[in-house]
Protein backbone atom coordinates (compact mmCIF):
# COMPACT_ATOMS: atom_id res chain seq x y z
CA UNK A 1 0.00 0.00 0.00
CA UNK A 2 1.31 3.45 -0.90
CA UNK A 3 2.12 5.46 2.15
CA UNK A 4 0.30 8.75 2.67
CA UNK A 5 3.04 11.37 2.72
CA UNK A 6 2.51 14.25 5.10
CA UNK A 7 5.00 17.09 4.93
CA UNK A 8 3.79 19.94 7.11
CA UNK A 9 6.34 22.72 7.36
CA UNK A 10 5.59 23.51 10.98
CA UNK A 11 8.49 22.52 13.18
CA UNK A 12 7.81 20.78 16.49
CA UNK A 13 10.55 20.04 19.00
CA UNK A 14 11.04 16.27 19.41
CA UNK A 15 9.62 14.74 22.56
CA UNK A 16 12.90 13.84 24.22
CA UNK A 17 14.87 17.05 23.98
CA UNK A 18 16.53 16.89 20.54
CA UNK A 19 16.43 20.46 19.29
CA UNK A 20 16.82 22.00 15.85
CA UNK A 21 17.66 18.83 13.95
CA UNK A 22 16.56 15.25 13.56
CA UNK A 23 18.66 12.13 13.27
CA UNK A 24 18.01 10.21 10.09
CA UNK A 25 18.42 6.48 9.77
CA UNK A 26 21.76 6.83 7.99
CA UNK A 27 23.19 8.39 11.17
CA UNK A 28 23.50 11.95 9.92
CA UNK A 29 21.69 14.95 11.34
CA UNK A 30 20.21 18.03 9.74
CA UNK A 31 17.15 20.17 9.31
CA UNK A 32 14.21 18.69 7.44
CA UNK A 33 14.62 19.23 3.72
CA UNK A 34 12.80 18.04 0.62
CA UNK A 35 15.58 15.53 -0.06
CA UNK A 36 16.12 14.21 3.44
CA UNK A 37 13.09 13.13 5.44
CA UNK A 38 13.73 12.96 9.16
CA UNK A 39 13.12 9.91 11.31
CA UNK A 40 10.24 11.77 12.97
CA UNK A 41 8.60 12.37 9.61
CA UNK A 42 9.08 8.75 8.55
CA UNK A 43 7.34 7.74 11.78
CA UNK A 44 4.45 10.12 11.14
CA UNK A 45 4.07 8.86 7.58
CA UNK A 46 4.09 5.25 8.77
CA UNK A 47 1.50 6.07 11.42
CA UNK A 48 -0.88 7.49 8.81
CA UNK A 49 -0.32 4.49 6.60
CA UNK A 50 -1.28 2.22 9.50
CA UNK A 51 -4.44 4.26 10.11
CA UNK A 52 -5.62 2.98 6.74
CA UNK A 53 -5.01 -0.62 7.79
CA UNK A 54 -6.16 -1.08 11.39
CA UNK A 55 -7.99 0.66 14.27
CA UNK A 56 -6.00 3.34 16.06
CA UNK A 57 -6.24 1.51 19.38
CA UNK A 58 -4.53 -1.55 17.83
CA UNK A 59 -1.51 0.35 16.48
CA UNK A 60 1.66 -0.30 18.47
CA UNK A 61 5.10 1.28 18.58
CA UNK A 62 6.50 -1.88 16.98
CA UNK A 63 3.99 -1.56 14.13
CA UNK A 64 5.06 2.01 13.45
CA UNK A 65 8.79 1.29 13.70
CA UNK A 66 8.44 -1.68 11.35
CA UNK A 67 6.41 0.30 8.80
CA UNK A 68 8.78 3.29 8.99
CA UNK A 69 11.83 1.01 8.84
CA UNK A 70 13.36 2.65 11.89
CA UNK A 71 14.55 1.22 15.19
CA UNK A 72 12.31 1.39 18.27
CA UNK A 73 15.05 3.49 19.89
CA UNK A 74 14.67 5.99 17.06
CA UNK A 75 10.93 6.11 17.71
CA UNK A 76 11.47 6.90 21.39
CA UNK A 77 14.01 9.60 20.57
CA UNK A 78 11.21 11.47 18.83
CA UNK A 79 7.95 10.42 20.53
CA UNK A 80 6.84 9.11 23.90
CA UNK A 81 4.04 6.88 22.63
CA UNK A 82 1.64 6.16 19.77
CA UNK A 83 -0.74 8.80 21.10
CA UNK A 84 2.12 11.30 21.06
CA UNK A 85 2.50 10.77 17.30
CA UNK A 86 -1.18 11.54 16.80
CA UNK A 87 -1.03 14.57 19.07
CA UNK A 88 1.98 15.95 17.20
CA UNK A 89 0.07 15.79 13.91
CA UNK A 90 -3.05 17.33 15.43
CA UNK A 91 -0.88 20.02 17.01
CA UNK A 92 0.47 20.96 13.59
CA UNK A 93 -3.03 21.18 12.15
CA UNK A 94 -4.53 23.14 15.06
CA UNK A 95 -1.52 25.47 15.20
CA UNK A 96 -2.05 26.34 11.56
CA UNK A 97 -5.80 26.64 12.11
CA UNK A 98 -5.19 29.03 15.01
CA UNK A 99 -3.05 31.26 12.78
CA UNK A 100 -5.72 31.35 10.07
CA UNK A 101 -8.72 31.91 12.36
CA UNK A 102 -6.91 34.68 14.23
CA UNK A 103 -6.73 36.60 10.94
CA UNK A 104 -10.51 36.41 10.43
CA UNK A 105 -11.57 39.90 9.22
CA UNK A 106 -14.09 41.67 11.47
CA UNK A 107 -16.02 43.37 8.69
CA UNK A 108 -17.70 41.16 6.03
CA UNK A 109 -17.04 43.95 3.50
CA UNK A 110 -13.29 43.90 4.23
CA UNK A 111 -11.26 43.05 1.10
CA UNK A 112 -8.91 40.91 3.23
CA UNK A 113 -11.65 38.26 3.31
CA UNK A 114 -10.36 37.00 -0.02
CA UNK A 115 -6.94 36.26 1.46
CA UNK A 116 -8.51 34.64 4.53
CA UNK A 117 -10.72 32.39 2.39
CA UNK A 118 -7.79 31.37 0.19
CA UNK A 119 -5.76 30.37 3.26
CA UNK A 120 -8.65 28.60 4.94
CA UNK A 121 -9.62 26.61 1.84
CA UNK A 122 -5.97 25.61 1.33
CA UNK A 123 -5.88 24.38 4.92
CA UNK A 124 -9.10 22.40 4.52
CA UNK A 125 -7.84 20.80 1.29
CA UNK A 126 -4.56 19.86 3.00
CA UNK A 127 -6.37 18.21 5.90
CA UNK A 128 -8.79 16.33 3.64
CA UNK A 129 -6.03 15.12 1.31
CA UNK A 130 -3.88 14.05 4.26
CA UNK A 131 -6.55 11.85 5.82
CA UNK A 132 -7.76 10.48 2.49
CA UNK A 133 -7.84 6.68 2.57
CA UNK A 134 -7.70 6.07 6.32
CA UNK A 135 -10.32 3.90 8.03
CA UNK A 136 -13.63 5.62 8.81
CA UNK A 137 -13.35 4.89 12.55
CA UNK A 138 -9.91 6.48 12.66
CA UNK A 139 -11.09 9.44 10.58
CA UNK A 140 -13.94 10.06 13.04
CA UNK A 141 -11.45 10.05 15.91
CA UNK A 142 -9.18 12.59 14.20
CA UNK A 143 -12.02 14.90 13.20
CA UNK A 144 -13.44 14.73 16.72
CA UNK A 145 -10.10 15.74 18.20
CA UNK A 146 -9.75 18.58 15.68
CA UNK A 147 -13.23 19.93 16.43
CA UNK A 148 -12.48 20.69 20.10
CA UNK A 149 -9.69 23.23 19.48
CA UNK A 150 -11.63 24.58 16.49
CA UNK A 151 -14.58 25.37 18.76
CA UNK A 152 -12.26 26.98 21.29
CA UNK A 153 -10.78 29.14 18.55
CA UNK A 154 -14.19 30.37 17.51
CA UNK A 155 -14.86 31.54 21.07
CA UNK A 156 -11.49 33.29 21.19
CA UNK A 157 -12.07 35.33 18.01
CA UNK A 158 -14.76 37.58 19.48
CA UNK A 159 -15.49 39.29 22.76
CA UNK A 160 -19.23 39.94 22.80
CA UNK A 161 -21.81 37.18 22.48
CA UNK A 162 -23.17 38.82 19.30
CA UNK A 163 -19.76 38.75 17.63
CA UNK A 164 -19.21 35.21 18.86
CA UNK A 165 -22.45 33.98 17.29
CA UNK A 166 -21.74 35.82 14.06
CA UNK A 167 -18.25 34.35 13.81
CA UNK A 168 -19.53 30.85 14.51
CA UNK A 169 -22.27 31.23 11.89
CA UNK A 170 -19.80 32.54 9.30
CA UNK A 171 -17.35 29.68 9.83
CA UNK A 172 -20.18 27.14 9.75
CA UNK A 173 -21.44 28.57 6.46
CA UNK A 174 -17.96 28.53 4.94
CA UNK A 175 -17.37 24.95 6.11
CA UNK A 176 -20.71 23.89 4.64
CA UNK A 177 -19.78 25.26 1.20
CA UNK A 178 -16.32 23.66 1.33
CA UNK A 179 -17.81 20.34 2.48
CA UNK A 180 -20.23 20.30 -0.46
CA UNK A 181 -17.46 21.31 -2.87
CA UNK A 182 -15.30 18.42 -1.65
CA UNK A 183 -18.14 15.89 -1.68
CA UNK A 184 -18.93 16.79 -5.30
CA UNK A 185 -15.33 16.25 -6.36
CA UNK A 186 -14.06 19.86 -6.34
CA UNK A 187 -15.28 20.43 -9.89
CA UNK A 188 -15.07 24.20 -9.54
CA UNK A 189 -11.71 25.90 -9.19
CA UNK A 190 -10.61 27.22 -5.81
CA UNK A 191 -10.97 30.77 -7.11
CA UNK A 192 -14.56 30.10 -8.18
CA UNK A 193 -15.38 28.88 -4.67
CA UNK A 194 -13.68 31.92 -3.14
CA UNK A 195 -15.70 34.24 -5.42
CA UNK A 196 -18.92 32.47 -4.44
CA UNK A 197 -18.07 32.65 -0.72
CA UNK A 198 -17.18 36.35 -1.05
CA UNK A 199 -20.70 36.94 -2.37
CA UNK A 200 -22.22 35.14 0.61
CA UNK A 201 -19.96 36.86 3.15
CA UNK A 202 -20.71 40.32 1.76
CA UNK A 203 -24.43 39.67 2.33
CA UNK A 204 -23.96 38.30 5.83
Amino acid sequence: MTQIIIYIRIHREPACGVQGSEETENGSTGFMTDRKISAAQLIRNAFFSLLAEKPYIDITVSDIARKAEVARASFYRNFHSVSDVLESILSDFTGRLREIISSLPENPADSSWQGFLDEYISFRVQVEDTVLGIRSDNLSLILQKLMIPAQDLRRETAGSSGDRYRTSALISMINGVIDTWSQLGRKESRQEIITYLMTLVSQF
